[in-house]
């Protein structure tokens, strides 16, 4: 029996000593950050090399609202006219701001319109005032991606720009657990025309404000969503 405990101790040994029999150390995470990652699945449209993921950390003041200036955004974008709904909707997304302490996102919005480009400039300018770090990662050969974050509530964008024309013809919104296709909304002034993709931003923001889904030393993101979209 001695004999047989002595072998097995030799092999163990040796198989921790052979790459790929031995798990790899698991990478150290500092206090109060997180290992956020995401690996695309095998489909010919997420092995292209162009993806990007972009990672947008809410500040402090902006996590309380949210949810309230998610939905007031998606208001704007879906009235989209000069009516007295989206007269309303951007009071109330100028009141958050404020309430936020975010004026000159305020101001910004201020200096809008109701079409297209101007409402495109006051997307950015909000998601500008909601965050305090941003960061954009590139894809890796095996299709993965991967980070050191601040545990905090985080909005995911996964990106692609045609390699020939500089277009962008790739855009996803990482909203409670699934990945929606934004691209339609972002080519078009009939946003209304996209119920389901309304809903799912409208209900799949607030929750990132739910410690249970950022406090956590390993972050890693699904892939739902991502097999149906093409180019």
């Amino acid at each position: 029996m001695k004999r047989w405990m002595a072998l097995f101790t030799v092999l163990m040994l040796l198989a921790a000593c052979i790459p790929g029999l031995a798990e790899a150390p698991e990478e150290t995470v500092p206090e109060g950050k997180q290992l956020m990652t995401l690996t695309l699945p095998d489909t010919e449209t997420m092995r292209d090399p162009g993806w990007q993921l972009l990672a947008h950390q809410l500040n402090g003041n902006s996590i309380s609202y949210l949810s309230l200036i998610s939905e007031t955004l998606v208001r704007f974008a879906v009235f989209g006219g000069t009516d007295e709904a989206i007269a309303h909707a951007r009071e109330d997304i100028l009141e958050f701001l404020q309430l936020a302490g975010m004026e000159k996102a305020a101001e910004e919005i201020q200096k809008t319109d109701s079409d297209r480009e101007d409402r495109i400039i006051l997307f950015s300018s909000v998601l500008q005032a909601l965050t305090s770090d941003q960061a954009t990662l590139s894809v890796s050969p095996d299709r993965s991606f991967s980070a050191i974050q601040d545990q905090r509530p985080t909005i995911f964008l996964l990106m692609n720009h045609d390699p020939e024309t500089g277009l962008l013809r790739g855009l996803a919104l990482l909203a409670d657990g699934e990945w929606v296709d934004i691209l339609p909304l972002s080519q078009t002034d009939e946003i209304w025309r996209y119920p389901d993709q309304i809903l799912k931003i409208l209900s799949g923001l607030s929750p990132l404000v739910n410690p249970a889904n950022y406090r956590t030393e390993r972050l890693e993101l699904p892939q739902a969503g991502l097999e149906a979209i093409t180019f």
